[in-house]
């Protein structure tokens, strides 16, 4: 599994529209295909914003910080990986 966390800003469109800091994190998992995570400041688990197959054919696609659709969260051991990765990556 590979990676990457960068820190962007993101609205939580429409619940509001100040853009805010949020880590963001590209997973490519073991069969290829990636999985896009998000953690705003303010949150304790990684929200999955998107999943694509390892073809690029899009599972969902919900959007950088997007909270107002249904969402799910990493499991456990990948939010470990995600918070291992991000205390490395960068800090707020």
């Amino acid at each position: 599994m590979i990676i990457e966390i960068t820190k962007e800003t993101a609205s939580r469109a429409p619940l509001s529209y100040v853009p805010e800091p949020i880590l963001v994190a590209k997973v490519i998992m073991g069969d290829g295909s990636v999985g896009w995570f998000s953690l705003y400041r303010d949150e304790e688990k990684w929200a999955c914003d998107g999943m694509f197959t390892a073809k690029g054919f899009p599972v969902f696609n919900n959007g950088t910080g997007a909270r107002s659709t249904a969402w799910m969260v990493a499991d456990d051991a990948l939010q470990a990986d995600l918070d291992d990765a991000a205390a490395r990556a960068t800090s707020w």
